[in-house]
């Protein structure tokens, strides 16, 4: 029996608009004034220009946890320094888990009664983080729900 590969697509353009508009919207008060990192962003910060940009947010804005897809373009020494911890959206989701099941199962379950058109199950929205790269936590979700 071989094993199972999942090919991760990358987001498409509406897709990507859609989780920055949800981003926006739910964490609007905690965007990080530009003025704070404007004009300290150097070539240091990171392999990609485009990159660089959300390193210096990061370390002007004093925040402590990057979430990101791409970990290894965010491996810059400045952001280890400023105690910045990088990670990927399921290791950032799982540790969560650990330290505040009950909030991120409260918040779980309120997207999944907040969609509406089209409506989505629980077990169907665990599909779509599993499908999204975030498949330890997708798999977190599917034991609660299975032992409840």
């Amino acid at each position: 029996m071989g094993t199972r590969h999942r090919r991760r697509r990358r987001p498409q353009p509406e897709s990507a608009r859609s989780v920055t508009d949800a981003v926006r919207a739910h964490f609007g008060g905690y965007r990080i004034d530009p003025d704070l990192y404007r004009g300290k962003i150097d070539e240091d910060m990171s392999p990609d220009p485009g990159d660089r940009v959300h390193v210096a947010a990061c370390v002007y804005g004093k925040f402590d946890v990057l979430v990101t897809r791409n970990v290894k373009h965010f491996a810059a020494p400045v952001l280890n320094q400023a105690g910045v911890r990088v990670m990927a959206a399921d290791d950032f989701l799982c540790e969560l888990w650990v330290r505040r099941s009950g909030d991120v199962l409260g918040s779980f379950l309120r997207a999944v009664n907040a969609r509406k058109n089209p409506p989505v199950t629980a077990s169907e929205l665990v599909e779509r983080l599993d499908r999204a790269g975030a498949a330890r936590f997708a798999e977190r979700l599917r034991n609660h729900f299975r032992e409840i």
